[in-house]
């Protein structure tokens, strides 16, 4: 053994030591940010669920024959098969209509497949919601839409699925009484509720991106403390051979001088 080889071990335990830094500050972040979010999530899974149970019913029984397809990526890796899974499940749906894209990662899978599409800002999201669903609303008032849909990631309960949601599927709901008509609040709340499904979809999106990119920096973390551990049992065995050589080079010195 030498001190070369030593002083590369040492080098080693120092690089994996700021991994397992940053690792841990990633998860920290992650962590809080994917509490913050879920919160808000809950509130808008309740809200929204009680908007789409009255509103689908008041959808007229003809709507357009076009359809827009959303998909909701991510601007950031380091989140383990999060950005994976969205591409595997993009690529393995028919798109038909126009696409709107969030979130760069996805975007590049498109880029990929030479399909065209229009990006949207994933970080100004509110911002861009506003002027999509007032879009999205315009094309079903004119007859040119039909369908919506999203493929985004869904979290519950510790699981991740990448899930593909219609936004204009017509439910019977019995029981109501719509005063004024199912048309007038059809007419008056479209831009509404295709505003809020899609700020929805987009929160537990980043919910989900959040929460995967938490479990993946805490394996990390935890992969480089074992390898910190492995490295420095190593470097201990490495020291104590380099010391038990130097000690024998020693006794045979002094044995070739007659000292012993």
């Amino acid at each position: 053994m030498s001190k070369g080889s030593l002083l590369n071990i040492k080098k080693r335990i120092g690089s994996v030591q700021s991994i397992n830094g940053m690792s841990k500050a990633l998860e920290l972040v992650s962590s809080a940010k994917f509490k913050k979010m879920q919160q808000q999530a809950l509130m808008y899974k309740d809200f929204v669920d009680a908007l789409s149970d009255i509103f689908t019913a008041t959808l007229p029984e003809k709507l357009g024959q076009g359809s827009i397809y959303i998909v909701i990526g991510s601007d950031q890796g380091m989140n383990g098969s999060f950005n994976t899974n969205v591409y595997r499940a993009l690529i393995g749906t028919k798109i038909s209509g126009e696409i709107i894209v969030f979130g760069s990662k996805a975007r590049e899978v498109l880029n990929k497949k030479k399909i065209s599409y229009t990006y949207l800002d994933l970080k100004n999201y509110n911002e861009e919601v506003d002027q999509l669903s007032q879009k999205v609303s315009n094309a079903i008032f004119k007859g040119e839409v039909g369908s919506v849909k999203v493929l985004y990631t869904k979290y519950s309960k510790g699981r991740l699925n990448v899930v593909e949601e219609e936004f204009l599927s017509k439910q019977d709901v019995a029981d109501f009484e719509y005063e004024p008509s199912a048309k007038k609040i059809y007419s008056s709340t479209l831009d509404f509720y295709i505003k809020h499904r899609i700020l929805e979809t987009i929160v537990s999106s980043i919910v989900s991106d959040n929460y995967s990119r938490m479990v993946a920096m805490k394996n990390a973390y935890d992969n480089s403390k074992d390898l910190i551990e492995s490295l420095q049992l190593k470097m201990n065995k490495e020291r104590q051979s380099l010391i038990t050589q130097e000690i024998l080079e020693v006794v045979n010195g002094a044995e070739g001088m007659g000292g012993f």
